[in-house]
């Protein structure tokens, strides 16, 4: 794809989904991330020169269970010039403590869809008796491949005892596709109006178990007129779901 096909593919992108940035959950509180970066120097996952620069983004919402903790994500800077490092954390905010928690590195490609959007899905994804997982969703509007491109990516992540684990990751929980080549004269101006299609997934517990874990329902619905929506099955294998295909 030349430079001004890109430049125009990612202006569809915008265009085609909406941003979620209305929707983002609210930046966490000072003391909350001053709690958050204190438990990472205390564990050792922050150390070095330059490397105690606090969150360039967060969001926090209350926690879904009987405890009054607070669900928080924060993303860092990465010590590699390629990644940024996120933490998925469960919070005392009386005590300032971490409860839970998870800590990765991720591609820096991404970066803008982290300073966008973060929103924690708290719906009730009851994965087994006691056991509510929850998602977090990073938004984005960057086109992954020529003719359309996803929205808003979901992880589901569970906790156990002190350690929060991703159960489901990088479902897109909206996408669309070009139905047609705005650029097949060779001209954007020339050529057809763009005609695009949206899709929006939503997940559901099933009433079947797999591993222990309930089976989990994606719906994929189209926003053609006549579309039929489709559904997957996705089974839990011990350690993860699989990512819904498209």
């Amino acid at each position: 794809m030349d430079f001004k096909r890109a430049v125009c593919t990612a202006t569809l992108a915008m265009l085609a989904l909406p941003s979620i940035a209305a929707e983002r959950d609210p930046v966490c509180s000072e003391q909350l991330q001053e709690v958050a970066g204190s438990f990472l120097q205390a564990n050792g996952r922050r150390q070095g020169g330059g490397d105690d620069r606090p969150a360039i983004s967060s969001a926090c919402k209350p926690w879904p269970g009987k405890e009054p903790y607070t669900l928080g994500v924060f993303v860092y800077d990465g010590i590699a010039q390629d990644t940024r490092r996120i933490l998925v954390a469960l919070l005392d905010q009386p005590r300032s403590t971490v409860v839970a928690s998870y800590w990765a590195a991720v591609p820096s490609d991404a970066i803008e869809t982290y300073r966008e959007g973060i929103r924690i899905d708290t719906a009730r994804y009851q994965l087994q008796p006691g056991l509510r997982a929850f998602g977090v969703d990073f938004s984005t509007t960057e086109p992954r491949y020529q003719y359309g491109g996803y929205g808003p990516m979901r992880t589901l992540y569970v906790r156990e005892g002190e350690a929060i684990r991703p159960v489901l990751s990088g479902m897109a929980i909206a996408s669309w596709r070009l139905l047609n080549d705005p650029w097949e004269k060779g001209a954007e101006e020339d050529g057809p109006a763009p005609e695009i299609e949206r899709f929006n997934s939503t997940i559901a517990i099933a009433s079947t178990r797999s591993k222990g874990y309930a089976d989990l329902l994606v719906t994929r619905k189209s926003d053609q007129p006549g579309a039929k929506p489709t559904t997957q099955l996705l089974h839990y294998d011990g350690r993860q779901y699989p990512t819904p295909q498209e």
